[in-house]
């Protein structure tokens, strides 16, 4: 992973401990969103792209994609999908402060799957069930791994 270790050199002894701290605690974001990263560019943004290619209205009018737009739906989807994608962290956040806990995220399971399907619904810019799916599976099997995260985190008192 990524250590800015080159920035301890002008941090005093006693400090650095906390620093290294610091940039480890990190980690889990950066693993969390090079994931969705790998994830959205090669399994989601090809058939997303490909679902926008073959798409016409009609015979008369051709698709001709630019880089433009190209770039800015990949990374728009990316974007979005990388902030998604840290529900269990914030899921700990929130556990910690109290907030939240194991039993009401179990409660609300089937709410936040509908939620779910809506956030998905808006990030993937096709209209194919194919590739919303291809974004709720993930964002679920994520909220079911942070019902897990919270069940064992300690809160803070």
């Amino acid at each position: 992973m990524f250590r800015p270790l080159f920035s301890l050199v002008g941090i005093p002894r006693q400090e650095r401990t906390h620093a290294t701290y610091k940039t480890y605690s990190f980690e889990p974001l950066l693993l969390h969103f090079q994931v969705e990263l790998a994830l959205n560019y090669f399994v989601i943004f090809p058939f997303a792209f490909r679902f926008l290619s073959t798409y016409q209205v009609q015979e008369a009018v051709v698709n001709q994609i630019a880089l433009k737009s190209y770039m800015s739906t990949l990374l728009v989807l990316s974007l979005l999908m990388g902030i998604l994608f840290e529900i269990p962290i914030v899921g700990y956040f929130l556990a910690k402060l109290g907030l939240i806990d194991a039993p009401l995220l179990r409660q609300y399971r089937k709410h936040a799957f509908v939620v779910l399907c809506i956030l998905a619904a808006i990030i993937t810019p096709t209209a194919d069930v194919f590739t919303l799916l291809l974004v709720t599976v993930p964002l679920y099997l994520l909220y079911e791994v942070s019902i897990r995260v919270v069940a064992h985190t300690k809160v803070r008192e």
